[in-house]
């Protein structure tokens, strides 16, 4: 609960009373196995009313049940909002990712709705064809997508087969140039068994190993064009909406 417990040689701070040394109190509520907080001290927590819908959706998934099998953190050369533009379209899938992921995505191809700022991304997996073969009661579409939520402004939360990550992706210091990202990958159940833990040590490799080596090197590319002043704006097709989406709602953000 924050409260300071205990020092070296207490008795060093006559005059001050362990209770007044807590730490800052601030607004948290835990819903649907996520942990909400307000970093203003005592400010409320509020959730605006497009967030209802987008809220009782992530609580289908159960996330309460599920594990952290892993933390990464990684810096990279780019600025946070280009960072998280890397979850936002599946346009380079086989560009980048034509040795990786690039078999396993339809390219170029998802839906999109909007909670508010918040936001989700579906990109269908090649397999998902195989439902044609069902009767469309039977159908169970999980297994054959990747959801993407952006969790407004700097949160990213990706279901993908029976796995979720959790992005924070954060300025690094003043820096414009610089950020810091926070992966924390989840399973449904602890891995109890070293086949299992090496099961999940090699979905959390294949996540490092798109993002590290294919997604963030052009990343860091594009952001040393743009320190380069050479163009004074970019511009998405009709098939990156989230982008689109994205950066309206951080202008939308920083203007207020």
């Amino acid at each position: 609960d924050g409260r300071l417990v205990s020092r070296p040689e207490d008795s060093a701070f006559p005059d001050c009373a362990r209770e007044a040394y807590g730490l800052t109190p601030l607004a948290a509520e835990e819903r649907h196995g996520l942990l909400w907080v307000n970093p203003t001290p005592g400010a409320a927590l509020r959730f605006a009313p497009p967030f209802a819908a987008l809220e009782t959706e992530l609580g289908n998934y159960g996330l309460a049940g599920f594990t952290p099998f892993a933390t990464r953190e990684l810096r990279r050369q780019m600025n946070w909002k280009l960072a998280l533009d890397t979850f936002l379209e599946s346009y380079h899938f086989c560009v980048l990712h034509k040795d990786s992921i690039c078999a396993i995505f339809h390219h170029n191809l998802a839906t999109f709705d909007t909670y508010g700022d918040h936001f989700r991304l579906v990109s269908p997996r090649r397999s998902i064809a195989s439902l044609r073969e069902q009767p469309r009661a039977e159908w169970n579409l999980l297994p054959h997508l990747v959801v993407i939520y952006v969790l407004f402004p700097n949160t990213v939360l990706v279901w993908q087969g029976a796995q979720v990550e959790i992005w924070q992706i954060f300025p690094d210091g003043n820096d414009p140039a610089r950020s810091v990202l926070r992966l924390t990958l989840y399973a449904p159940q602890p891995p109890d068994s070293e086949k299992a833990k090496a099961h999940w040590q090699r979905n959390l490799d294949l996540v490092l190993h798109v993002v590290e080596n294919e997604d963030f090197p052009v990343g860091e590319g594009i952001q040393r064009s743009f320190s380069s002043g050479a163009q004074s704006h970019i511009v998405f097709g009709q098939n990156e909406a989230a982008l689109a989406h994205f950066h309206a709602a951080i202008s939308r953000a920083t203007a207020a």
